[in-house]
C-alpha cells in the first residue's frame, strides 16, 4: 500500500511548477578571468557520438584546473570515452557512440588517465597529408567509417573500404570531413597494418605505453529520478558551489521549444523507455551559468557541437569576441570568435532533462 505522504508527493510532482520557483541569483562560471573555463575551449564531437565523454572531460578538467592543475594536462574527451567503452568494459565496443558522463568519470578514477597533450601527440600520427588539419573527433569518425566499410571478402579490401567509406560519408552528408581526408587516413592505416581494426582497438595500440596518472577528484553525484524542478535544483546546487553540472537531455529541444519528456511519475527513472519520447535525440551537455531575466530563470548550456553552434530555440547566446572580451549575450555574429553556449528558459530545460551529474 502506498503511504498517504508518498501519494501526496507523487500527485504534487505531476503539477506544473511555476516559471520562477527557486533562487535564481546570477552565476556565470565564464565571467572571471581566473575561471578554469578560460582554458577549456568549446570542442566539436563531430560524428563520434562522444558527447558524454566531452561532458565528463569538462567536469573533470574544471576540477583539476580549479585545484591548481596545468592547462591541457587533464582529460581528453575521446580518451575518457575510450576508457569507458573499451578498457573498463567487459564487452569491448567497436566505437564510442553513446554513454554516460558519470561512467566515464568512474572508469577514469579506476584506471587513471593519459594526459590530454600526450593523447593529442599520439592521435597526430594518423593525421597526414589531407588529414593534417583534421580534428580528433573527425579522425575518430573517419576510423569508424573505414572499419565499418571494410570487408576481407571483397576482391580488394583496402580499395573497397576507402570507396565505401566515401560513399557512406556522402549518403550521411558528413560535409565536415572530405574524401581526401578519408584517403589520407586510410593510406596511413594501411602503412601501419591497421586498416581492418575497430576504432577502439586501434586507439588501444596508439595509447600503448602512455604514462598514466591517478585521477584525484571527488565522487560524482548522479540522479535520474525526480520532478523537473528537482532536476533543476540539482543544477542550482552545483552552480551555487561554483561548479558546472552535466545534464542528459533531449536534443530535440534545440529545434522544438514544445518538445518534452513523457512525464511519468518522478519515482520512475526519467531516462527509462517509458519517459523518452520518439525523436528525443539523447544528448549530454554542461550547464555553466544561470540568470534571472524578467522573473524567469535562464541557464547557459555549453554544447559539444563546435564553437559556432547556436540553438534554433535560443534567442541569446554567450561568446568570446574577436577582441577576447566575454559577453553573456552576443548581438552580432560577425564579431564573435567563439560561442560558449546558449541560454534556455527553465521550463524548456526542465521538461527535457532525464539525468544530472556533478561533483
Amino acid at each position: 500500500m502506498i503511504k498517504k505522504a508518498h501519494l501526496l508527493f507523487a500527485l504534487l510532482t505531476l503539477l506544473p511548477f511555476p516559471a520562477f520557483a527557486r533562487d535564481c541569483a546570477e552565476k556565470d562560471l565564464n565571467v572571471a578571468m581566473t575561471s578554469p573555463l578560460t582554458n577549456m575551449p568549446v570542442l566539436d564531437q563531430d560524428g563520434s557520438g562522444s558527447c558524454y565523454g566531452h561532458s565528463a572531460a569538462t567536469l573533470i578538467n574544471y576540477e583539476l584546473l580549479a585545484n591548481g592543475g596545468a592547462p591541457f594536462t587533464g582529460i581528453h574527451p575521446l580518451y575518457g570515452a575510450w576508457v569507458e567503452k573499451y578498457v573498463n568494459s567487459t564487452i569491448k565496443s567497436d566505437g564510442l557512440d553513446s554513454g554516460e558522463a558519470v561512467d566515464v568519470i568512474s572508469s577514469l578514477k579506476k584506471k587513471g588517465y593519459c594526459s590530454e597533450i600526450e593523447v593529442e601527440k599520439r592521435l597526430k600520427k594518423l593525421k597526414v597529408d589531407c588529414a593534417k588539419g583534421t580534428t580528433d573527433a573527425q579522425l575518430l569518425h573517419i576510423l569508424e567509417l573505414i572499419y565499418d566499410n571494410y570487408s576481407s571478402f571483397s576482391f580488394n579490401p583496402y580499395a573497397n573500404a576507402v570507396e565505401s567509406a566515401k560513399k557512406a560519408r556522402a549518403s550521411k552528408k558528413d560535409y565536415h570531413i572530405t574524401d581526401c581526408q578519408i584517403e589520407s587516413v586510410a593510406a596511413e592505416l594501411r602503412l601501419k597494418d591497421m586498416i581492418n581494426i575497430p576504432a577502439t582497438a586501434l586507439l588501444s595500440k596508439l595509447f600503448e605505453g602512455c604514462k598514466h596518472e591517478d585521477l584525484k577528484v571527488g565522487e560524482p553525484k548522479e540522479e535520474h529520478i525526480g520532478s523537473d524542478e528537482h532536476m533543476l535544483n540539482n543544477v542550482d546546487n552545483a552552480l551555487n558551489r561554483d561548479k558546472p553540472a552535466e545534464i542528459s537531455i533531449c536534443s530535440k529541444m534545440f529545434t522544438d521549444p514544445n518538445f518534452k519528456l513523457n512525464g511519468v511519475l518522478p519515482s520512475v527513472n526519467r531516462g527509462s523507455l517509458l519517459n523518452i519520447p520518439s525523436g528525443c535525440g539523447g544528448h549530454s551537455v554542461v550547464i555553466t551559468g544561470r540568470k534571472n531575466v524578467g522573473g524567469t530563470c535562464k541557464y547557459l548550456l555549453r554544447n559539444s557541437w563546435g564553437s559556432l553552434w547556436k540553438a534554433d530555440t535560443a534567442t541569446e547566446c554567450a561568446c568570446i569576441l574577436n577582441t577576447g572580451k566575454y559577453l553573456d549575450v552576443c548581438p552580432d555574429a560577425s564579431i564573435v570568435r567563439e560561442y560558449l553556449g546558449c541560454w534556455f528558459k527553465e521550463d524548456i530545460l526542465g521538461k527535457n532533462i532525464f539525468g544530472t551529474t556533478s561533483f
